[in-house]
């Protein structure tokens, strides 16, 4: 026999159990207007994003790639460096932005990255033996109140670097950041990109190490400079003219000259003819015949940047040629000293070329040869005029 239930307790219980009715009914209801509604069940809304998210990418294939390569944070430091001031000369370019297989500007051109990173591992990247490629590295400071001797004002702190990009004015800048370091007790050193002489030797790999390590910290121009923070430089110059330069130099420009085997020294045997249209013909018949691979000096300059940057995604900060005067003075350095790697040992004949010696049939095929620094040229806002009519503008 149960025990009596008493009024108070069976009066609870009725309580509770209607509440859990009216929550069940309430539940049931919700879900009958959700299900009238249309929306979907969270298992098919999720699915909807993907398939939104993929639609998006499938109408814009580089959106997500944009969403990788954020775009940089500008400073308000005033400085001849700084490519976001009034007094920056310069523009950003991202070598691995440009060459991306997906979006980049220079997609067509990746087959570039793949045959130079193949010969380098190889070691037959340019004949040897070359010259050693360098990156120089100066941390400038102002606490010491150090005045640049040129301009006659103080320096500023910024953390500077420079690929070498051959045929652009690089030897001299090079010098300079050496020069600036020493006069001026800034902190520097002389970083390696490439040494095909130390190639595979335990120091070759210590140097490559700390140049990779170093670049890891390559950043836009900042407004306060961390320990490791670098602003990466390089400069750019016209493709035609720059050709004409490279040409001097392979046929018996300091460094170059080293060069007694393979393509190197066969161009220089066959390609050194009476006149100048004579041997810039022959230079780019000998060109487009056996690559650009084989001198450094012919290397075009945005496989030069990204080999200078170890195909790394960071940014540099491109100057064009005609500022190369006023980069030297931002170092301290006299823009009246600008040095010219290996004239003295170049003929008569080779000190005077320039790029008026080329016929149209021969610029044309010297935009064709360097098409991807004429693109990469335009995608920063510079023209080179003289492709227009061979190279088109998409």
């Amino acid at each position: 026999m149960r025990p009596a239930q008493s009024p108070r307790l069976r009066k609870q219980f009725v309580g509770f159990i209607t509440i859990i009715s009216l929550a069940i009914i309430l539940v049931v209801n919700k879900q009958n207007d959700y299900n009238d509604r249309d929306y979907p069940s969270p298992e098919i809304h999720s699915l909807r994003s993907q398939n939104e998210s993929r639609n998006e990418s499938l109408e814009d294939p580089c959106g997500l790639w944009r969403r990788k390569f954020p775009s940089h944070k500008p400073s308000n430091t005033s400085s001849f460096f700084n490519c976001d001031s009034i007094d920056g000369k310069c523009q950003y370019f991202y070598p691995t932005r440009f060459f991306d297989s997906e979006c980049g500007i220079g997609k067509d051109y990746i087959d570039f990255i793949k045959t130079a990173k193949h010969l380098q591992q190889n070691g037959t990247l340019w004949s040897p033996p070359n010259p050693y490629v360098p990156l120089p590295k100066v941390s400038m400071t102002s606490k010491d109140g150090k005045q640049n001797v040129i301009t006659g004002l103080p320096f500023i702190t910024q953390n500077i670097s420079f690929i070498h990009v051959h045929k652009t004015g690089g030897t001299s800048l090079v010098s300079a950041f050496t020069q600036v370091t020493r006069k001026n007790k800034f902190k520097g050193q002389r970083y390696m990109i490439y040494n095909q002489v130390k190639l595979g030797t335990d120091a070759y790999k210590m140097g490559i190490n700390a140049t990779s390590k170093i670049l890891d910290g390559a950043v836009t121009y900042q407004d306060e400079w961390g320990l490791n923070d670098l602003l990466v430089t390089a400069v750019l110059r016209d493709p035609i003219d720059r050709f004409v330069s490279a040409v001097g130099q392979a046929m018996g420009g300091k460094g170059s000259s080293l060069t007694q085997t393979g393509e190197a020294a066969t161009y220089r045997t066959s390609c050194k003819k009476n006149t100048i249209p004579e041997t810039l013909r022959c230079s780019i018949d000998f060109i487009l015949a056996n690559s650009t691979f084989w001198e450094l000096h012919f290397t075009p300059m945005a496989l030069e940047l990204s080999f200078g940057t170890m195909y790394k995604n960071v940014p540099v900060a491109v100057f064009p040629f005609e500022v190369v005067p006023k980069y030297l003075e931002e170092l301290g350095g006299s823009s009246k000293k600008q040095l010219k790697m290996g004239s003295t040992s170049r003929a008569k004949l080779l000190k005077t070329m320039n790029s008026t010696h080329l016929d149209q049939d021969m610029i044309r095929d010297v935009c064709n040869i360097y098409i991807v620094d004429v693109i990469m040229m335009r995608s920063l806002g510079w023209e080179v005029p003289r492709c227009d009519k061979y190279v088109t503008k998409d």
